[in-house]
Order: structure tokens, then C-alpha cells, then sequence
């Protein structure tokens, strides 16, 4: 890598690696939107520019979301060769692989996106609390709260409580949230999703001879009963399994529950077709070997020319996130820039 990365992949290189035929550097391409197939090697596919570059930093520090991204794929890489191979593997190798796939849950550019909206929407309901509670403040705790908000914020308050309650009620601020914070969400929620995976029974799923496992823009899904909502299962719920492929003949499944323990099965073309399917629908786009494996799944969901885009889930957002926000945030436009 270099010392300032600028192309960054959300499904590792190393990953991707995995699915290419024998003696073969390139893999097959397929987006739905653009309904377009190419040969590509997996430094063209899966990334976008400064995706985890932290604007607000300076010099070396500004990729360094990147670099411990890159530690834990060069990490748990060694290990996933190790599950292909039905070898066994110790706990400590367990928790880099749960903490590779808790991180590849949420670092694509969808899941991104929703962490933003969720965030943006929360701050909106933020605000409505801080209103709130705004309005309920004695004189005192008012004067008090001026007196923070000018020393922390460097500006004079002008606006009495009522005039202020008045005007965030009838001319609210449009609350977006800052790129660094987006990212720090995506690290919190990946971390705790990572030691819940690492708590439950994984299954080695081991695919036939004659049959592939593809890969994709999002590398992973859950799938189990949808919410009352009918928004998509999250990993965290109780009974929703998460499906890992990592190589060609190999997937990782995460069952909603212990015990903690690790083994391997051989499963039928069936079940590999299936799973291709289920990723396929959740992803953008979709990549494997050789193309008319690529070509049937496409035609099998009839795929061409459609777009997936994840949806909020309120429920969700007031469940984690918000939460988040109270622990993290001690003003309420923070870490928020009012537009």
C-alpha cells in the first residue's frame, strides 16, 4: 500500500483473489444498473476514491481507517485459507475473522449511506429532544447552558430561551452528519457486531466440485425473518444467520445463536445456488468465474437493469444510533454540520 491510498476497496483484493479460476487474474464483472459484463482483476473492482480518508486530519493520520482496515483483512486472510483447508483454528483466529466480516457488513458504500441517513435522521430527532428540553430549562439552567455553549463554541448566544425554542421550532436546521462521524458509527457498530459474531456457531459451508460461489459489491447478507416493517434483517437480530462467501468453493455461515462453536459441512449445488441468489439480490453488483455462472444468475433474478438500495429502518435508528448520539454528544449540532 501506499503511504497516501487513494483507491480504496470495500471488498478486499485479497478476498476477491479468492473466487478467480486456476491460473486465471481476472474476474468477471457485472453491474445490475448499468446491465454491463467485464473482465477485470480485482484492483478495478469493489472500491471507490478516499472512502475511509478522514477529511478533518492531516498528513499520515488521515488514512488510517484505511490502513487498520487493511490490517484486519492481512490478519484473518491466513485463517480463511486455513477454514477452506477444514483445518481447525484457535479462538484468537476466530475473533479476526468474526471482527473481518463484522467490518464487512457495514463498509461498503450502501451500508455507508445508511449509516449517514440513520444518523441524519437521528440528529433530526436529536434536535426535537434538545427543543424540548430547552423549553423546560429555569432561567438558571439556561444562563448555564449560554455560558458552556459560548465557551465551547467561541460565539456570543443573542437569542433569549424563548426566541431560541421559537426559532429552532419554526426554522429548524437541516442536520447532516460530518463524514468523520459516519465512520466512527461504522467502527462502533462494526466492533459490536464483530464480538457478537464471534460469540455464535459458525458452519464451514464446503461447495462441490462443480459448483461456485460469487462474490459482490456488499461481500456479505443476513437473512432470516424481516421486521414488522418489512425492512431487511439486521446481523445483531436473534435468528438471522449472516452468509460470508470467501472463496470459490467456501462460505462462512453465522447462525443467530450459540453455542460458540466452529464446524464444516459439504453442502448441495442447490444450497450454492441459493446463497448466490440471496447475495446477488442485495448487491449492485456481482462478481465470479467463469461469466455463465455470472450470465445465470443474472437471468435466474432477472437482475438487468435494476438498482438495490437500502432502506432505514426508524425502528433501528432509535434502537442504536440515537443512543449513540447521547453517549457521544454533549451539544446539539455536534458532530453534525447545520445546512
Amino acid at each position: 500500500m501506499s503511504n497516501n491510498p487513494k483507491r480504496h476497496h470495500h471488498l478486499a483484493q485479497a478476498i476477491q483473489r479468492n473466487f478467480l479460476e486456476k491460473d486465471q487474474d481476472k474476474l468477471w464483472w457485472y453491474s445490475r444498473e448499468k446491465d454491463a459484463y467485464e473482465e477485470r482483476t480485482p484492483y478495478g473492482i469493489a472500491h471507490g476514491r478516499h472512502t475511509y480518508t478522514l477529511q478533518a486530519a492531516q498528513g499520515e493520520a488521515r488514512y488510517a481507517l484505511e490502513r487498520a482496515f487493511s490490517r484486519v483483512e492481512d490478519k484473518a486472510s491466513p485463517v480463511l485459507r486455513k477454514l477452506a483447508q477444514s483445518e481447525e483454528i484457535s479462538q484468537e483466529e476466530r475473533n479476526s475473522v468474526a471482527e473481518l466480516v463484522g467490518f464487512q457488513y457495514l463498509r461498503t458504500p450502501s451500508k455507508i449511506a445508511l449509516i449517514q441517513k440513520l444518523r441524519d435522521i437521528s440528529g433530526q430527532h436529536f434536535l426535537e429532544d434538545f427543543v424540548r428540553h430547552l423549553g423546560r430549562m429555569t432561567p438558571e439552567e439556561f444562563t448555564a447552558y449560554v455560558r458552556g455553549y459560548e465557551s465551547k463554541s467561541g460565539s456570543a448566544m443573542s437569542l433569549s430561551q424563548a426566541e431560541l425554542v421559537e426559532s429552532l421550532t419554526k426554522r429548524p436546521p437541516k442536520i447532516v452528519s460530518t463524514k468523520e462521524a459516519t465512520l466512527d458509527s461504522l467502527v462502533e457498530l462494526g466492533t459490536d457486531i464483530a464480538v457478537e459474531y464471534s460469540k455464535r456457531s459458525w458452519i464451514i459451508m464446503h461447495a462441490p466440485a462443480d459448483s461456485s460461489f460469487i462474490t459482490s459489491s456488499e461481500g456479505i447478507f443476513s437473512s432470516g425473518q424481516k421486521s414488522e416493517r418489512g425492512t431487511s434483517p439486521g446481523p445483531g437480530v436473534p435468528g438471522v444467520v449472516t452468509v460470508f462467501p470467501f472463496a470459490r468453493h467456501t462460505a462462512l455461515l453465522i447462525e443467530g445463536a450459540g453455542p460458540s462453536t466452529v464446524r464444516h459441512a459439504q453442502i448441495h449445488k442447490q444450497n450454492v445456488r441459493d446463497i448466490n441468489d440471496q447475495l446477488a439480490l442485495v448487491s449492485g453488483e456481482i462478481y465470479g468465474s467463469p461469466r455463465r455462472l455470472i450470465e445465470s444468475i443474472v437471468e435466474r433474478n432477472q437482475l438487468a437493469g435494476t438498482r438495490y438500495e437500502l432502506v432505514p429502518d426508524h425502528e433501528y435508528l432509535k434502537g442504536h444510533l440515537a443512543e449513540l448520539l447521547r453517549k457521544n454528544t454533549d451539544a446539539p449540532f455536534s458532530p453534525y454540520s447545520p445546512q
